[in-house]
């Protein structure tokens, strides 16, 4: 069985707690963006930091979306594609 990739949209303090967690548990198979690209570089894995949501989004098969809540209509109007068959959590 194939392990999935996560995607974490969000380096704030939860996304990048998140995106730490899991990347101790699960190297190399997490990835993360934002908008912000010194949340990203703070973060130290330039391997897994991606600066284009729709990498993002083709990598995962898991995506968390560690955004404030004011920011998901901006979010949703940055989608370059509909997030079929994805699983989509949210800690807005």
């Amino acid at each position: 069985m194939k392990l999935p990739n996560i995607g974490i949209i969000g380096a704030g303090h939860m996304g990048s707690a998140l995106f730490q967690a899991l990347n101790r548990a699960w190297p190399r198979r997490v990835y993360i963006t934002d908008r912000h690209p010194k949340k990203l570089r703070a973060l130290g894995a330039p391997s897994q930091t991606v600066a284009s949501l729709a990498t993002l989004i083709t990598r995962a098969d898991i995506i968390i979306l560690a955004i404030k809540p004011q920011s998901f209509d901006q979010f949703c109007a940055r989608l370059p594609k509909p997030l079929t068959n994805k699983l989509v959590i949210s800690i807005l």
